[in-house]
């Protein structure tokens, strides 16, 4: 390195002690940090010593999380205030029909057999030559076993896949 460029070099550093780091590192740990490791292997260099592994601070530990309640012993879920706005003129609802409440594990077994559809239609999509029916077979039947498990991705309109 020539000496132009050594002092070059140290105009910049010294400028960015100066109006830079010297101003955050009352402030900023991390920062503080980094400059105590950065002087420590320059004094080892200049020492002719081996540098020495940097000290990381040690972060205090994690919050201890609460004791897990079960499920049973949750209060009920209320969602809402309970007020529905009526229905304009004209508008119904499509079936006019309750919907039923459905126990977790039935609504896991649909969110499961919905996304192993939507698995099957993206390896398609990215392979067209895969069209292996057994699949799509086998899902089909695992929802048919369901309640209310509509495949609707498994469609072939264009605007499923868009």
């Amino acid at each position: 390195m020539t000496d132009d460029v050594a002092q070059a070099i140290g105009k910049i550093a010294e400028w960015a002690v100066r109006e830079w780091i010297a101003p955050r590192l009352p402030d900023d740990p991390e920062l503080n940090h980094a400059v105590a490791v950065l002087a420590r292997a320059l004094a080892a260099r200049l020492d002719g010593q081996p540098a020495s592994p940097p000290v990381v601070p040690k972060s205090p530990p994690p919050p201890p999380l609460p004791p897990a309640i079960p499920i049973s012993q949750l209060p009920p879920l209320n969602i809402g205030s309970g007020y529905v706005a009526p229905l304009s003129a004209g508008m119904q609802w499509e079936g006019e029909r309750e919907l039923d409440l459905l126990p977790l594990t039935t609504i896991a077994d649909r969110c499961r057999v919905k996304g192993d559809a939507c698995k099957l239609v993206s390896r398609r999509l990215v392979d067209a030559s895969d069209r292996s029916d057994l699949a799509e077979d086998n899902i089909i039947q695992r929802a048919q076993a369901l309640p209310d498990c509509h495949l609707w991705m498994l469609s072939r309109d264009p605007i499923v896949t868009a």
